[in-house]
């Protein structure tokens, strides 16, 4: 790979949330969404349908073992949820032929006494609860190989998203974003280490706890009540330098330790000033293994001025997974 300039000029702009929002990338709701359409779930469908593909099994898989897992998802919801989704879906022997969601809705409703916009209200609830399922793996043939119980902290990651700033190779800033789904009742907090030197700074309705330990810290996000299993939480912070806490050095990897299942996960970098000659990515190394070479991992080219991104999924076990560079 050729040397990039190390004297790029950039006026700096701190991208808005909304410029890279994993809800934007990560929303499968979207996806089921869209499986539900038309002639109902069926392989050319299902072939665009790349986050719901993913949680089945991913490209590898047959249409028929994707199917199967999806009806075990949907069979696993409790009554009447599944009744009106293998309905919608085209998926009970009465609509599979039905070409349009209009009229599977309409056989629902007959069967029920209820008017077409009232099943699709019920509908959307169903479509949720099936979301929570598949990213979980809560349901009999799911493909995931993790244990959830034995999460560091309680929770199934859907998506997570790391965005980090470097300013002439001195770490500046991230900011992060991590959807969770609880995994048991009563959850009191969501707990995450750093080794930079920096303040949390939460958005909405989490507060932060954080603990020096030697030279790391534990930032702990405390939500305005007690989490409750299988309801979906968004915990989005900034955290910043603080001269306080220590002068961060120049900064040569952006990673972390996946403990929770996690279903997808983003790393971004932001360089500002010197750039770095090679970045590449790696996924699954220990502690001592991390950041790798860059013949292992996968070499990243930047895709303008500024940065570079790179998206794992299905990542767990306490391993490492992110970016790393040299300059």
């Amino acid at each position: 790979m050729e040397s990039q300039s190390k004297s790029v000029r950039s006026s700096y702009r701190w991208v808005e949330p909304s410029a890279w929002d994993p809800k934007q990338a990560y929303n499968v709701l979207q996806d089921l969404v869209y499986l539900h359409k038309d002639a109902g779930f069926s392989p050319t469908r299902i072939a665009r349908a790349n986050l719901v593909r993913q949680l089945l099994g991913g490209d590898n898989e047959s249409y028929e073992v994707l199917l199967e897992r999806f009806i075990s998802a949907i069979e696993s919801l409790r009554d009447p949820q599944p009744e009106i989704l293998l309905d919608v879906f085209g998926l009970a022997p009465e609509t599979e032929d039905m070409t349009y969601l209009k009229d599977r809705r309409r056989h629902y409703g007959d069967k029920h006494g209820i008017k077409v916009e009232a099943v699709a209200d019920r509908e959307e609830t169903a479509l949720d609860s099936l979301r929570k399922q598949l990213v979980t793996g809560w349901y009999p043939k799911s493909p995931t190989g993790f244990s959830v119980p034995q999460s560091h902290n309680g929770f199934v990651q859907q998506a997570a998203r790391i965005l980090t700033v470097v300013r002439n190779r001195a770490w500046q800033e991230n900011r992060e974003w991590h959807q969770l789904i609880a995994a048991f009742d009563e959850a009191d907090f969501i707990s995450i280490s750093s080794s930079y030197p920096g303040r949390p700074i939460p958005e909405g309705d989490f507060t932060v706890k954080t603990e020096r330990i030697g030279e790391s810290f534990t930032h702990q996000f405390w939500y305005k009540e007690p989490m409750r299993r299988g309801e979906t939480y968004d915990l989005k912070f900034r955290l910043l330098a603080d001269p306080d806490l220590g002068t961060p050095g120049a900064l040569t990897e952006q990673s972390q330790a996946f403990h929770e299942p996690t279903r997808f996960a983003s790393f971004g970098a932001v360089f500002i000033g010197d750039r770095p000659d090679t970045i590449w990515s790696y996924r699954g190394l220990t502690y001592f293994e991390r950041p790798g070479t860059p013949h292992i991992g996968k070499t990243l080219e930047f895709g303008d001025e500024r940065g570079v991104n790179v998206e794992f999924h299905d990542l767990y076990g306490g391993l490492y997974s992110g970016i790393a560079w040299e300059w």
